[in-house]
């Protein structure tokens, strides 16, 4: 089967890239279980499942993948809301709230959340003060519309003392998923010398915010 039998022309179902995606992940696993010495920080992890992945959608040209980006929403009075320590807060400021380490982004149809993200980028870093659009930094586009998420992943490789941030990566998640249901979502958990009490409520905080969990 090619990836054109697999895609239809606007987007991928969401079955057909959740098993993309998990194959993605698989292959990972695999790997970091026979190449040590090729994964010793989170931003490996990242960097080698972000190819990975590419290899996949790279042909999409409406699914884009990002790393360390921030989901935003606005309420009925369309302040900002972005997640701060697994909850939705009113954005305090324009580089406030959590960035996922890895998302995969749909623009939308006639690149409606681009646009989103691009206005947001725009007062963000003009204040609301007129500017040529064409001086805008796509570096600096850092916040995208939760709609936009396809899938989010979160990547942890050291567990011990570092359970707070697990719990607040996962929560981040069930967040995510709250505002988008159609949002994939992943906490991958790679430490070879992990604490099997500490594992096991890792396990038990997935379980009950409905968090895939991935992990040695």
């Amino acid at each position: 089967m090619t990836l054109k039998n697999i895609y239809d022309e606007r987007s991928v179902r969401s079955d057909t890239m959740k098993e993309l995606i998990e194959k993605a992940i698989g292959n990972i696993l695999t790997d970091y279980k026979k190449n040590e010495k090729r994964y010793t920080t989170e931003g490996d992890v990242v960097a080698h499942l972000f190819c990975e992945l590419q290899k996949v959608f790279k042909k999409k040209e409406e699914i884009i993948l990002h790393s360390q980006v921030r989901p935003f929403d606005k309420d009925k009075e369309s302040k900002v809301r972005v997640i701060k320590e697994g909850k939705w807060i009113e954005q305090p400021q324009a580089n406030a709230g959590s960035v996922v380490d890895l998302a995969i982004l749909t623009m939308g149809e006639n690149d409606k959340y681009w646009e989103i993200a691009f206005e947001k980028a725009m007062k963000d870093q003009y204040k609301n003060k007129y500017k040529n659009k064409n001086g805008l930094k796509y570096w600096r586009i850092l916040s995208y519309p939760v709609e936009a998420f396809l899938a989010a992943i979160e990547i942890k490789v050291r567990v011990d003392n570092n359970k707070k941030r697990i719990f607040e990566d996962i929560d981040k998640l069930h967040c995510l998923k709250s505002k988008n249901p159609n949002c994939l979502t992943y906490m991958l958990v790679l430490d070879r010398y992990a604490s099997k009490n500490i594992l096991r409520s890792i396990e038990e905080r997935a379980e009950e915010k409905e968090v895939p969990l991935r992990k040695m």
